[in-house]
């Protein structure tokens, strides 16, 4: 992603407004410095949006995991096939979970199921397992952001 354009254009427009008033000396010293004030600001919201768009993302590739990575300042997404936990043999499912539920719930779960070509069970088995063992999307930063 290239977020120093965004932040850029954000403070171009923001001195554009603020130039408005440029006659008076005082306020042009506080314009540049309100300036200033901002770029961390925008950068950070940057990095933010960065963070949302990988949980978006994420949460539509149920398949995959993202990672928003930080390079030289800059966020990007790394996305790759989720190895998920291992497919489970008949003789390991011999634990027993009663679970009550709403009637909707079950129907909605069913349809799924029968969507991703399993049965209700494989497919619950398959939705906790993955969703307890692992996260689908970390947060993982590292480097420095320059402010």
């Amino acid at each position: 992603m290239n977020t120093q354009s965004v932040v850029s254009e954000i403070e171009a427009a923001v001195a554009a407004q603020l130039e408005v008033a440029a006659d008076d000396p005082s306020i042009e010293v506080a314009s540049r410095a309100f300036l200033a004030a901002l770029r961390p600001a925008l950068k950070l919201a940057a990095t933010h949006l960065a963070e949302q768009a990988g949980a978006e993302v994420a949460a539509q590739l149920p398949d995959y995991e993202v990672e928003v990575v930080l390079t030289e300042g800059e966020p990007s997404l790394q996305v790759r096939t989720n190895s998920g936990p291992p497919p489970f043999t008949a003789e390991e499912l011999d634990a027993r979970l009663t679970l009550r539920l709403p009637p909707t719930l079950k129907g909605d779960i069913e349809a799924a199921a029968g969507e991703a070509g399993d049965s209700v069970n494989a497919y619950v088995v398959k939705a906790l397992s993955s969703s307890s063992s692992h996260k689908r999307y970390r947060k993982h930063m590292s480097g420095t952001l320059d402010t």
